[in-house]
């Protein structure tokens, strides 16, 4: 095993021992959270969650889906190229469905979609629930890793809200804005919320001397007004708008393991470099409350716009000229919009059950998504337009009856049906023709049924401990590669069948609350990311894996001014079969790390004046399914301190203190090398925030 790995579990070792010798109880709060579209105490549900607030949120300063991520064991991504690369529990993202096995539900909008603002920036947050493992009997079709609920918070009739700003390293600059109360007492809502930051990167481009060669900028405004006419009705609007929009990669090209951060920091392309991401998002939420039971409708509706242009081989090649000046490019349009209705039970401890349908359709509009390069001393530009639509329709239900006053049985189900359908048209032509006649076209549907089944039972050991033990099936839909010449147009579903036991409760006077859970998963029909001669990509199904796992959350009040927690994951995976690459067979499935761990220290004095710690390690993982190019285990650390008075918070922050260096993601390109994706270095910053 890896050192780092046993800091790790000596870190967390130290963390019960000091458990075991606190001399003062301090109570924790009871978790409520709606993991199964419901109101329930966390002790009753059969599966793993993770549950941030919102001062734990404040304080890590998480303010995009990735930066939850990191707080999760088992869990990771990397962005590259503005799209959000998941993996977890050994289930990785899938391209050309552009989705990840996690899905994003911000206030009933969801989003799984790498290409559609996956990284969505995060305000106004009440409460973040991370539902781990596969959630495909509530959640539908691309759930088969786990879910991220994001509620915000619902105004009051007393208006509140906050001003917030950063600066820090690279030039970072940050403002942020909350506001929300009533504009007719007890009847109706307004909340406004708005977040903008930029940063010059940390990348200079020799080529041009352009000091900010991976700068980024990006804002989003949401408002949402809520109207309640009587107790039983609430009506709920939101829109959103973001925008992103970030410039070269955090990276630099060239063989795996032959460059480090400081080779990257000096880049030199020729090409403008950069990616735009604009989306525009609408939510109606209704609740109607009966005396037994809620009816609930939830209609979303989002448009996204990814425009990106890309040195062809990012470098400037001064020997061999041919493929300077060249590009690779894509312009992606996509429309989504999806309706659940569902009837939930209310004001019953025996029995708690849910029930709904849901439609979700999603055209996306490739106009344009190829490269430019050189054939035969000839430049030629690929292009790959596409229109492609996807119709889910699904019908689903869930119960929990109590057996005993100890034991409680949990079933669910969903009967879904997916149809994609997609006109492609194929062109090479000489750079600057016009495209004439397609080469190759691929115009074709098909569909899938299938039933997800879910069952699960909740012992309650006392007031205090509860045990579950769970069985729930996975499901990521299959889909279309965009380039029509090669044998694999098409890939069917990856399926997951997963079973899991857990324990979780408090202990100590209810002052240490902690979860710990065990999992196996077998996977079947994998989708498998690889690459042909002529610098093609697809998507295929690569065939069987496993993945075995231990998870491990904990929570310590230590006293009023004092809390440590710490998260640890520990996971083994394997190809059992694999079609695309026979050496991968036995070997650890890619982009998944041997274990991750967090530890969080966090001290508040009665004065205001308060300071936290936070450490993360992530083990040793490969970038290729034949387990050829590998990056070691790490552990890097977080700092903030600040002042709180009155209604501010004046801080200060330190991320990666150490300068720990590692490679996020590697993309191989063939005889180029590859792509090689470096985490931050050290950054600095301050804050200041308002409250009212």
């Amino acid at each position: 095993m890896q050192s780092s790995y046993f800091k790790c579990l000596t870190i967390l070792s130290l963390v019960a021992t000091t458990s075991i010798f606190a001399n003062e109880s301090i109570s924790l709060e009871q978790i409520t959270v709606s993991a199964n579209k419901m109101e329930e105490n966390i002790k009753d549900i059969p599966q793993s969650i993770s549950v941030i607030d919102e001062n734990e949120a404040e304080e890590k300063r998480i303010r995009t889906v990735n930066e939850i991520v990191r707080e999760i064991p088992n869990l990771t991504s990397s962005v590259f190229i503005n799209k959000t690369r998941m993996n977890f529990r050994g289930i990785n993202h899938s391209d050309f469905t552009n989705s990840n096995p996690v899905t994003v539900y911000i206030d009933g909008i969801p989003n799984s979609n790498q290409m559609s603002n996956y990284d969505a920036i995060l305000t106004n947050i009440e409460r973040i629930e991370v539902l781990r493992g596969p959630q495909s009997t509530i959640y539908g079709k691309d759930s088969i890793g786990g879910v991220i609920n994001i509620i915000t918070k619902t105004p009051q009739n007393e208006w509140s809200g906050n001003l917030g700003t950063e600066y820090g390293s690279n030039n970072y600059m940050m403002g942020s804005f909350n506001a929300n109360g009533a504009l007719v007492e007890d009847k109706l809502f307004l909340n406004l919320g708005g977040f903008g930051s930029k940063d010059d990167g940390w990348i200079t481009n020799d080529y041009n001397n352009d000091k900010k060669a991976n700068k980024y900028n990006k804002y989003k405004f949401d408002g949402t007004i809520t109207f309640k006419p009587t107790d039983r009705l609430t009506a709920r609007l939101t829109l959103a708008k973001e925008r992103v929009k970030d410039y070269f990669y955090k990276g630099g090209t060239g063989n795996f393991g032959q460059i480090d951060r400081n080779d990257a920091k000096h880049a030199k392309f020729e090409v403008p470099t950069h990616t735009t991401i604009s989306s525009f998002a609408q939510s109606l939420g209704i609740d109607y409350e009966f005396d037994k039971a809620k009816f609930s409708s939830i209609t979303a509706h989002k448009k996204s716009n990814t425009k990106g242009v890309y040195d062809g081989d990012f470098k400037y090649d001064e020997i061999v000229t041919n493929n300077n000046g060249l590009n690779q490019f894509q312009h992606v349009v996509i429309d989504m919009i999806s309706q659940e209705l569902r009837l939930s039970s209310l004001n019953t401890d025996k029995f708690k059950w849910i029930t709904g349908l849901y439609f979700e359709r999603e055209k996306t509009n490739n106009k344009r998504m190829g490269q430019q390069f050189v054939q035969g001393g000839f430049k030629m530009e690929l292009d790959a337009p596409a229109k492609m639509k996807a119709d889910t329709m699904a019908i689903f239900a869930q119960g929990n009856y109590n057996l005993t006053d100890s034991l409680a049985l949990t079933l669910g189900g969903r009967y879904q049906k997916i149809k994609k359908d997609i006109d492609l048209k194929f062109y090479i032509t000489p750079l600057g023709m016009p495209k004439g006649t397609p080469v190759n076209a691929l115009n074709d549907n098909t569909s899938w049924s299938k039933f997800l089944p879910k069952a699960g039972l909740t012992y309650k050991i006392n007031d205090d401990l509860s045990a579950f033990i769970s069985y729930s099936q996975g499901y990521l839909a299959g889909g279309y590669n965009y380039y029509a010449m090669i044998k694999e147009q098409n890939f069917d579903p990856q399926i997951s069948n997963n079973y899991e036991i857990g324990l979780r409760g408090n202990a100590l006077d209810n002052s240490l609350r902690f979860s710990v859970s065990a999992f196996h998963m077998d996977i079947k029909d994998i989708h498998m990311y690889k690459m042909f001669p002529g610098g093609l990509f697809t998507t295929s199904n690569g065939g069987k894996a496993k993945s075995d796992g231990i998870e491990l959350e904990a929570l310590y009040r230590v006293t009023n001014e004092l809390d440590i927690s710490g998260s640890l994951g520990i996971i083994k995976t394997k190809y059992k079969e694999n079609i695309t690459d026979s050496r991968a067979i036995g070997k650890r499935i890619e982009n998944t790390p041997n274990y991750t761990a967090n530890l969080g220290i966090s001290y508040t004095m009665p004065n205001g004046i308060y300071a936290r710690a936070d450490l993360r390690a992530e083990g040793s993982k490969y970038f290729d399914a034949a387990n050829t190019l590998k990056q070691k285990s790490w552990i890097s650390a977080d700092v903030r301190a600040g002042y709180r008075f009155k209604d501010f918070d004046i801080y200060g922050y330190v991320t990666n203190i150490t300068n720990e260096e590692h490679i996020e993601t590697f993309l191989n390109h063939g005889g180029m090398g590859g792509m090689n994706h470096f985490n931050d270095p050290r950054r600095f910053g301050i804050g200041l925030k308002y409250s009212f």
